[in-house]
């Protein structure tokens, strides 16, 4: 069977989320795909032919983040500024739609892959890709077909 981890995002740093203003930490970027191979990839080889897809608005570490990660497909785009619709708080607005945009790119990749290949992924594990996994996960496809992992397994750092 086949999982595809589609991974988003705006990378920031230790110490301060890129919405404050951060730069990529190509430190964060390393740490993120260290734990994502030892907590979440290594548990599964075996169970799995897993292919990494991306898209990031962090184009100052992109090409750091393909060497790293070897996506079958990646983007990386300088962040957007998001007009909202209605009188939101434009920083929360923009922050949000950029977010959910960044999630549609990252999928819209895999999506590709599979029309140029014929073949569709069984599941889908979706993740930012600054996530410092924290222990062990074992990926049953049954888990990825519509159930999230728990916030509480990981630390999120931008």
């Amino acid at each position: 069977e086949r999982v595809a981890v589609v991974l988003h995002g705006k990378i920031g740093s230790f110490y301060a989320r890129a919405l404050e203003g951060a730069s990529a930490d190509p430190r964060m970027v390393a740490l993120s795909y260290r734990s994502l191979v030892r907590h979440v990839v290594q548990p599964n080889v075996g169970a799995y032919a897993v292919d990494i897809f991306g898209h990031s608005w962090s184009p100052e570490v992109g090409q750091l983040i393909d060497a790293l990660y070897e996506p079958r497909r990646s983007k990386h785009q300088p962040a957007q500024f998001w007009e909202c619709p209605v009188a939101f708080d434009p920083r929360y607005c923009s922050r949000t739609r950029s977010h959910v945009e960044g999630i549609r790119r990252a999928m819209a990749l895999k999506r590709d892959e599979e029309r140029a290949t014929g073949v569709a992924y069984e599941a889908v594990l979706l993740s930012r890709w600054d996530v410092v996994w924290q222990e062990p996960k074992e990926v049953p496809v049954a888990l990825c077909q519509g159930v999230a992992i728990k916030h509480a397994d990981v630390s999120v750092l931008a």
